[in-house]
């Protein structure tokens, strides 16, 4: 940057160029304002409007005459006189790891909290303990209605005494009261086997004479059927030529019936001709009504004989169809006769090997109780007297724990039941925390999550408890973010917390987080009092042999009330300005008043 010459300030270039403005000669030319004042008139206005412009004239020129004598002034002065040292504070740049200091705020919460918990299901008759009590291990807090317990104690113990009798009957062996009753029931099956052998074998020999006579019966609805069939053949072979014989005589009687009529025209006209006689046209006339009653006996003989045949044809498909239906049932008769004959079979031999299965197990239960116990069952039978043991004791856990009592010792937070309720296995009863160590969940900024670790201090304070404040160190970091908040928690674990510092309680932490300059060899970290920004620019003074020279720095990054800075020429042990740089330029004398501790780089 290019050096600039101190500027004296206005109140000394007017005092030194006094002299120079206004001579003697000079006030001489200025007119007598008082005279003048005397000499005017109120009458003539235009005589002071004149005086007015030619003062005004005056001021003007005498203004701009001050401003080139003092720009001609100016160098001379500012060459005779320099500027007395600038009083600053200093300090060194010194190697370090810089820091992000940041405040927290997080939750306190007991870092031991148990649940006690009913093992049984009942009714609660009792709550022995209250919201704020402190408890010791062992102490009965509820009380449950054990009515339940106390049957199903009773109940095992009725099974067990039921085990142990026939543990004892296992080994005093078999009496001979049950010797004579399984050979009492061997005697019985064998009885039972011999009547279902001959009822198999009843059944076996009837079944072919049950499907002969069946089969007869078919046969004979078959021959009935044959017979009707035949019947029917003569009828309908016969009927057509009985048919054509009534025909034909219908057809003679037709014809004589025409040649009658013919020949009653024929006389008719003779007659009125007076060529016959009157006696002949009754005759011929007599003659037709002969024609027409033999034409109507023949046509009605032709109905009658179409009738009879057609009632024939009936009558023989009747007893064709008869014959069908009595030769279908006969089949559907032998059919089932068959089909009952073999369930008839099937179930005679189902029932006889049924009597065979229960004889052989009589006879296995007869031979097991000659033999007596084997060593295999009273074993099992022990086991069962074991297992019978275990459900007594289980009962008599469960009525212990229908008093139910604290594990641990601790404060009671809260009670999840009153008298009266109805609780399960499993449901709570009361929470209780310990009082003796505390754990405190800090809310930590995801952009920071990567540089938070294990080991690093904090130091605690809170508002509920005014005045007080502790150091401490985290002792976790929780790997995950809350979805709502994007925020990473940490634990801090606090033995012997201090009264009054409860679960739920906000805390807040000041915590210092290492702030990694990576990529960068030159970096420092300076308060930003030490920095001078011009335009768009950030300076920081270096200081050597009482002046400064001003270094344009790079700004990594803001931590607060310090900056990260880098720049190749600074150097670790280097005097810096931290305090008074506003308004220095390259080669200022300054005047060191302090120096401070000193600020350390990366």
């Amino acid at each position: 940057m290019s050096q600039t010459p101190p500027v004296s300030t206005d109140s000394q270039l007017l005092n030194q160029s006094k002299p120079e403005y206004f001579s003697a000669q000079d006030l001489e030319s200025i007119p007598d304002l008082q005279s003048v004042e005397e000499s005017s008139t109120p009458a003539n206005p235009r005589r002071w409007l004149g005086l007015f412009f030619l003062v005004m004239v005056f001021g003007s020129g005498l203004t701009v005459w001050n401003l080139i004598k003092s720009s001609e002034s100016q160098p001379a002065l500012s060459n005779a006189q320099t500027p007395p040292p600038r009083p600053v504070t200093v300090t060194r740049l010194q190697t370090g790891t810089p820091v992000e200091k940041l405040q927290l705020i997080g939750q306190v919460e007991a870092s031991e909290q148990a649940t006690i918990r009913s093992q049984v299901d009942g009714t609660v008759q009792e709550v022995l303990v209250k919201v704020g009590d402190r408890i010791t291990p062992g102490t009965t807090v509820a009380i449950l209605d054990n009515t339940d317990q106390q049957l199903a104690l009773r109940e095992a113990e009725a099974r067990l005494a039921g085990e142990l009798s026939r543990l004892a009957e296992l080994q005093a062996g078999t009496r001979s009261e049950i010797l004579s009753q399984r050979q009492a029931q061997l005697r019985s099956a064998q009885t039972r086997e011999q009547e279902a052998r001959d009822y198999l074998r009843r059944t076996q020999e009837l079944a072919p004479k049950l499907v002969a006579q069946r089969q007869a019966e078919l046969q004979a609805a078959i021959a009935r059927e044959q017979e009707a069939r035949s019947n029917l053949i003569p009828t309908q072979e016969l009927a057509p030529k009985r048919i054509a014989q009534r025909q034909a005589e219908l057809q003679s009687a037709v014809a004589r019936e025409q040649e009658a009529q013919d020949n009653l025209e024929r006389i008719s006209s003779l007659v009125e001709s007076g060529v016959q006689s009157q006696r002949i046209l009754v005759e011929a006339q007599s003659a037709v009504d002969r024609a027409v009653a033999e034409r109507l006996a023949a046509s009605a003989a032709l109905t009658a004989m179409e009738n009879e045949t057609q009632q024939d044809l009936i009558s023989a498909q009747a007893n064709i169809d008869t014959a069908v239906g009595e030769r279908l049932e006969a089949e559907a008769v032998l059919a089932t006769v068959e089909t009952e004959n073999q369930r008839n079979i099937a179930a005679a031999q189902a029932a006889l090997d049924a009597a065979i299965e229960e004889k052989l197990r009589v006879e296995a239960e007869l031979a097991e109780a000659q033999a007596g116990p084997r060593p295999e069952e009273i074993a099992a039978q022990q086991s069962l007297v074991k297992a019978a043991e275990a459900a007594v004791n289980q009962a008599r856990v469960n009525l212990q724990r229908t008093e139910i009592k604290s594990p641990s010792a601790g404060v009671v937070r809260s009670r999840a039941v009153n008298g009266s309720d109805y609780v399960e296995r499993s449901d709570p009863i009361l929470t209780l925390v310990s009082e003796e160590q505390v754990d405190i969940f800090l809310e930590v900024p995801e952009s920071l999550s990567g540089a938070v670790s294990v080991g690093l201090p904090v130091n605690l304070t809170a508002r509920a408890l005014e005045g007080w404040t502790q150091t401490s160190r985290i002792d976790a970091v929780v790997p995950a973010t809350d979805t709502t908040s994007r925020r990473q928690l940490v634990r801090v674990s606090l033995e012997n917390p201090p009264v009054g510092l409860l679960p739920g309680m906000a805390i807040q932490a000041d915590l210092e987080v290492p702030v990694e300059m990576t990529g960068n060899s030159d970096s420092f970290v300076v308060p930003r009092d030490a920095l001078v920004r011009r335009g768009n620019e950030w300076l920081l003074f270096t200081v050597a042999d009482n002046k400064v020279q001003s270094v344009t720095v790079e700004v990594l990054a803001d931590l607060g009330e310090e900056m990260a800075i880098a720049n190749e020429q600074l150097q670790a042990n280097q005097t810096i300005v931290l305090k008074g740089g506003d308004g220095l330029q390259n080669g200022s004398v300054i005047s060191v008043t302090s120096h401070q501790s000193p600020v350390t780089s990366y």
